[in-house]
């Protein structure tokens, strides 16, 4: 589940506070730039950020010092000095005073983390700041037995916003006499609009083995959310999986949330930076393809589609037109050859640089830089029914550029076979998307861009 963000947050802060004293006590102000000094320090918390150091979590495993803080802490050191080197700062006070900035700041991280566990560890108020909205899904025993725990548990932090159960009509009151929220169909509309943060299943233990169970597990595990099983009851066909204990319940864990909170927030704090930082490039190109379109083919510009996106939301996708005006019932692929696709839109499709007007889907917060491609409602629709996990691609928002497109599954999918091989590489990413894996993909892009060959 989330965790507690209020400690991650005050790790964060302490964390930065050190790093500048330790850069203070050997600063040598005189001697290293402080633009170095600076640009030092952020690339250092950086790498911390993105390895995980601050994810939320509660109780803090090891006090805190997890293996990811630990590997963090090491390559932030690897990348700060590789860093310093590539970019020709080899004077040898800045590597010695890096050196020494390095050593102490590492020991008293290390310290700091200590000694902040015990202090978070004595303050309720702290572990509780941050609630978890959680739905229930199970009216028998097991879920009613699940609300009570949590309710009466004064140290829980998680809000149970509903009971749901998809064999009880809505208003019909169970065992305690509450009502119920609705049924499965409710659940997955509720979580769209109200928003959740896990969903745990309270069944009975003979249900797990049932087909029952795994309809309902394929219908749930789309949701961008922390997907849990109650095992307050035994399932000892269970060996190997990851397990969490709340209000002394204990759950397994069947999807987890691609991307915490922090690292959420960073992804997108990236995508928009970069996308600023390269409007000066990217606004004298969109200029001169706009006016090569205009000058080639009567039509607008820009061409605008309903796609599905982040938890299956649906927006409108901008992208530059490359085909002639035309009316069609229903979508139909471009194939190579097309005679719809434009002089200037073959061109386009040949280089990608038909997408370029999706930077105003990343700024709209619709879309990231890298992701699965959004693909048109009525092909989601279509493809939906043949795999089961297909709509587990969109719990991640869905990008300009992503895996699938770099591994050469990009163009067209007109085939099951050719959406399977793209589908494999978007479940990929979707599992486990990361800032370095975005990284990679945006190099590897711009060599596809320039000698892909599946575009049309």
């Amino acid at each position: 589940m989330s965790g507690n963000p209020t400690a991650s947050v005050v790790f964060f802060l302490v964390d930065l506070l050190l790093l500048i004293l330790s850069g203070f006590l050997f600063g040598r102000l005189g001697s290293i730039p402080l633009f170095v000094q600076i640009s030092c320090g952020i690339l250092f918390m950086g790498v911390l950020v993105v390895f995980g150091a601050y994810l939320p979590s509660w109780p803090l495993p090891n006090a805190g010092l997890s293996g990811k803080f630990f590997r963090g802490l090491a390559l932030a050191l690897v990348v700060v000095s590789g860093s310093l080197y590539m970019t020709g700062f080899n004077d040898p006070d800045i590597r010695f005073w890096f050196l020494r900035v390095g050593m102490l700041s590492g020991f008293l991280l290390v310290l700091a983390r200590l000694s902040l566990y015990r202090v978070i560890a004595k303050v309720p108020a702290i572990v509780r700041t941050s609630t978890c909205r959680v739905a229930i899904f199970g009216a028998g025993t097991e879920g009613v037995r699940l609300r009570e725990r949590l309710l009466a548990d004064p140290q829980s932090r998680f809000e149970v916003v509903g009971i749901f159960d998809e064999r009880q009509a809505p208003n019909r009151k169970p065992m305690s006499g509450f009502k119920l929220s609705g049924d499965l169909q409710a659940l997955l509309e509720w979580e769209r609009t109200q928003g959740l943060d896990a969903i745990i299943l309270a069944l009975p233990g003979h249900v797990v083995n049932t087909q029952r169970f795994s309809d309902i597990v394929s219908r749930l595990r789309v949701l961008p959310v922390d997907l849990c099983l109650s095992l307050d009851q035994s399932l000892p066909w269970i060996y190997r999986a990851e397990f969490q204990t709340i209000s002394g319940i204990e759950l397994l864990r069947i999807t987890k949330t691609p991307l915490g909170p922090i690292a959420a927030r960073l992804k997108r704090v990236v995508d928009v930076g970069l996308i600023i930082l390269t409007l000066p490039i990217l606004l004298p190109v969109m200029g001169l393809i706009a006016l090569l379109i205009v000058v080639d083919s009567p039509g607008p510009v820009f061409y605008c589609q309903k796609r599905r996106g982040f938890d299956c939301q649906v927006f409108s996708i901008y992208k530059f037109r490359s085909m002639y005006q035309h009316e069609e019932e229903h979508m139909i692929q471009a194939r190579p050859g097309d005679p719809r696709i434009t002089r200037v839109g073959r061109w386009l499709r040949r280089t990608s640089l038909d997408e370029l007007p999706q930077v105003i889907n990343v700024l709209l917060g619709d879309m990231s830089i890298v992701g699965p491609r959004p693909h048109a409602v009525e092909m989601d629709d279509e493809y939906a029914r043949l795999f089961s996990r297909y709509l587990c691609r969109l719990r991640v928002r869905p990008g300009i550029t992503g895996l699938a497109q770099i591994r050469g599954a990009r163009g067209l999918t007109d085939t099951p076979d050719k959406m399977q091989s793209r589908l494999r590489y978007d479940l990929e990413y979707a599992e486990a998307p990361g800032f370095l894996t975005d990284i990679l993909i945006m190099v590897r892009t711009l060599k596809v861009v320039i000698f892909g060959k599946n575009a049309c």
